[in-house]
């Protein structure tokens, strides 16, 4: 299993699943600028999963904010299972399972943090982005 893709946008992906899309809108590089601290940054998150022909089951998954200042905890900005079913005996190749989600995190001052997707049962993050989030009084 691995994250065959990891999108930040500025604002929550627009999905339409009886057509079957998913409309990114914005992407962000992972910086964000407020107008003053303290502030609740929210921002939307694309994530292809690819599954392995022989993985199946029910997995949870969590993007955490892991910051960069000490003492601050970890914290969980989003959770879900996803559930694979067996692939066919004559499967061959990755299945994809996309989440599009908005999530948010709050800054008191200068925060940098890694945002990190983890699956249950995987000894390591599956993905990291860096996320920074500035003040600047121009942006209001």
């Amino acid at each position: 299993m691995y994250i065959d893709s990891f999108v930040l946008t500025e604002g929550p992906p627009a999905v339409d699943p009886a057509r079957r899309e998913i409309v990114l809108g914005q992407t962000s590089d992972g910086h964000f600028v407020v107008g003053r601290f303290p502030a609740n940054v929210a921002f939307g998150v694309y994530l292809e999963v690819a599954f392995e022909e022989d993985e199946s089951g029910d997995f949870d998954l969590r993007l955490i904010a892991e910051a960069v200042v000490p003492g601050y905890p970890r914290r969980t900005l989003y959770e879900t299972t996803l559930s694979m079913p067996p692939a066919s005996a004559d499967w061959w190749a990755a299945r994809i399972s996309p989440l599009a989600f908005e999530a948010e995190v709050y800054a008191g001052g200068e925060f940098d943090a890694q945002l990190l997707v983890e699956i249950d049962g995987e000894d390591d993050a599956l993905a990291a982005k860096t996320i920074c989030i500035r003040a600047h009084p121009a942006s209001e």
